[in-house]
């Protein structure tokens, strides 16, 4: 169940099911081991869903950085280069504008 849930994700599994991961998430929800993971799946105390967005939390955090990090680049170089030679008839003093 945990494995379908994952492929339908998009995740592949061997990166999803490292034993980091794993230990994560059976301290999180006070497993005591995997098998009991997958036990609580099984008889419904837990969805699989539920257990395959904790796996994932580091690989999505991971994700939004990289995300973060494109856009970010694609912003500064869609930046105007600022022209320090160009006067600004509308300067702003302390005076109010000239």
């Amino acid at each position: 169940m945990v494995e379908k849930e994952i492929e339908k994700k998009g995740y592949p599994i061997k990166d999803v099911m490292k034993t980091e991961n794993i230990e994560r998430v059976t301290n999180k929800f006070n497993f005591t081991g995997e098998e009991d993971m997958y036990a609580a799946v099984g008889y419904g105390g837990i969805t699989a869903a539920q257990i395959v967005t904790r796996l994932t939390d580091n690989i999505r955090k991971q994700q939004d950085e990289e995300q973060e990090n494109l856009t970010l680049k694609d912003a500064v170089h869609e930046l105007k280069p600022f022209d320090s030679t160009k006067k600004n008839k509308h300067r702003c003093t302390s005076e109010g504008y000239r």
